[in-house]
């Protein structure tokens, strides 16, 4: 394969408007760039190292048109956290310039406590900002990274997971490591074969940090008595992917009934079955805590709040409850159509049968207190409906509600108002999404 397509393999199968490159300046980011740049069709091809491979064997796929034509553009994000920072984002204003490839700076306010950890949130609040769906970012980390993570997490007593090859963010942009598989030593002499130049973060070797601490005094150390270290480590990693991919697979259900599993297996079913809603950061403590709970008595309402939502138990079974803000009081829906909202979707359209009357536009809203409903020739509360249609109590506050006027005619999926003679008629399906997310909780 050309030299110019090294990057093309790893792009396969992601279907995007626009490629971002996460550009510290660094040495891994520099060599991600260079070859992003002649990834991208419209781009004129730049001097490619020799003898480094793509992330996955080549041959085996194509990227998709979309990938080869989206825009390209460098990302970078300045911490402030060094004297040199802003001299560091000029360096990678000018390597751009060079490319011709657009570039992007933002400044982020870190906060105190653990330095990396604070930097690391920092910096991906600022991707979610600035990227959204149809948005692919590259991330520069290799295997070497992927090594000292799984260490590192095993040494923290946190759940030994590999940084995925690829996620998607709250926002809707997805992230992708194409040179995940590819050794430190590679990129270096990737980027001495093309006579790039770098920034070398001196914070890189304090050994204060414990990343750094693994990298420069405990890794060399393994790797000398034991040459296939690193490689061995990110097999373990990949290994433990693979079981918690399959457990995860096995509890694909909107709910686990922990109770019918032994104590021991509490901890690793929750931590796999909430990976399927994007939660992965949980410990197991706190786990732990949560499942002690699962037979606590039936008004007691436990909870577990996670990053983009919480785990709640609801009849015996735990269940996820999404976050679920930045809803207005009331949207216009004009029959028929769909309505996205940040916790789902809501479509409306004919019904042959049944279903609700309404003549002109809609107004979904969303419980107040008091609501009722005419159904059956008598006026029933919502209250008693949504709990009739066994609605958890996190979700009755957020339950769409369909209006004309002041009349309530329809809970998707609960109950319609009695129907007046003659069409239009419309039916309402509400369909939750189990991985939203936002500023608030429901």
């Amino acid at each position: 394969m050309d030299n110019h397509d090294l990057l093309r393999p790893a792009l396969a199968g992601f279907d995007c408007k626009r490629l971002t490159v996460a550009f510290s300046g660094g040495m891994d980011s520099t060599v991600l760039l260079h070859l992003a740049v002649p990834a991208v069709a419209s781009s004129a091809p730049v001097p490619q190292p020799p003898d480094l491979p793509a992330s996955v064997p080549t041959g085996t796929a194509q990227a998709s048109s979309a990938v080869s034509e989206a825009p390209l553009r460098a990302l970078h994000i300045n911490h402030g956290l060094h004297p040199d920072a802003d001299r560091w984002e000029a360096h990678c204003a000018a390597v751009c310039n060079r490319l011709g490839t657009p570039f992007l700076s933002r400044r982020v306010q870190v906060e105190g406590g653990n330095l990396e950890a604070a930097a690391r949130r920092a910096r991906y609040r600022a991707f979610n900002e600035l990227l959204g769906p149809g948005d692919l970012l590259l991330l520069g980390h290799h295997q070497d990274d992927q090594a000292e993570t799984l260490l590192m997490r095993l040494l923290q007593g946190r759940d030994v997971r590999p940084m995925p090859r690829s996620r998607r963010l709250p926002g809707g942009a997805v992230i992708l490591r194409p040179l995940l598989n590819t050794p430190r030593r590679k990129i270096r002499h990737a980027a001495e074969a093309i006579g790039a130049t770098w920034i070398e973060d001196p914070s890189n070797s304090a050994r204060r940090f414990d990343r750094n601490f693994l990298r420069h005094e405990i890794l060399p150390r393994l790797a000398s008595h034991w040459p296939n270290a690193k490689a061995a480590l990110v097999n373990a990693g990949r290994a433990k992917a693979a079981h918690d991919a399959l457990l995860a697979h096995l509890l694909d259900e909107d709910s686990l009934a922990l109770g019918e599993l032994p104590s021991e297996l509490h901890v690793p079913a929750l931590r796999a079955w909430l990976a399927r809603f994007g939660e992965t950061g949980a410990g197991d403590r706190a786990l732990a805590e949560f499942a002690a709970q699962i037979n606590a008595r039936a008004d007691a309402q436990p909870e577990l709040r996670l990053v983009h939502g919480s785990l709640r138990r609801w009849r015996g079974a735990v269940r996820y409850a999404t976050s679920c803000g930045g809803l207005e009081s009331s949207y216009a829906l004009q029959p028929p159509g769909v309505l996205s909202l940040p916790h789902g979707e809501l479509s409306i359209k004919p019904a042959k049968d049944g279903g609700f009357h309404a003549k002109g536009a809609v107004q979904v809203r969303f419980r107040q207190g008091g609501e009722r409903l005419r159904m059956g020739g008598r006026s029933r509360s919502l209250k008693t409906l949504l709990q009739a249609a066994a609605v958890p109590p996190w979700e009755r506050g957020v339950q769409p509600l369909i209006f004309q006027g002041d009349e309530l005619l329809a809970v998707p999926g609960v109950a319609v108002a009695d129907l007046p003679a003659g069409p239009p008629r419309w039916q309402a399906a509400w369909t939750p999404n189990p991985r939203a997310s936002a500023t608030s909780r429901c």
